[in-house]
């Protein structure tokens, strides 16, 4: 890893990196934040050499929703990358919670559906102004996949 990428991903752990930023340049950005709060929760994962059982951890994340692809990412190492034209998006179970401040999205899926040697349950709560936005952008793609 170049020097600079591992000062970024220090000093930088809720944006993308350069690198990450020109990759979307091809397509058509719908939503692009970053510094965004992000909770990971853990349910009975396993992991080849990673036993994750009920954990929970709190960062600073990424997001960008395209028309190709939606991926959130933190210190530049995706938590879910998922292409939008693939079945995968439809594992994802969507739910938005509203509060005063601002909108949260939760993002639930089953880790087998993701990663071929793993199992359990991660939940990802995304705290964003413009939740319900990402939220009908994401529900619109699944919509569509349902109809292939």
């Amino acid at each position: 890893m170049a020097f600079r990428e591992f000062i970024f991903k220090l000093f930088c752990p809720g944006e993308f990196s350069p690198a990450q930023l020109q990759s979307f340049q091809a397509d058509t950005v719908e939503m692009l934040e970053s510094n965004v709060p992000l909770s990971i929760t853990f349910h009975n994962v396993q992991l080849p050499g990673m036993p994750l059982n009920n954990q929970q951890r709190s960062t600073a994340a990424a997001l960008v929703l395209t028309n190709r692809r939606f991926l959130i990412s933190s210190r530049c190492t995706p938590v879910l990358d998922v292409f939008t034209d693939q079945p995968r998006l439809t594992a994802l179970e969507l739910t938005l919670g509203q509060n005063e401040t601002c909108s949260e999205l939760t993002i639930q899926f089953n880790l087998e559906d993701f990663a071929p040697h793993g199992s359990g349950t991660v939940i990802l709560k995304i705290k964003l102004f413009e939740a319900d936005r990402l939220y009908a952008a994401l529900k619109e793609k699944q919509k569509n996949l349902k109809f292939f």
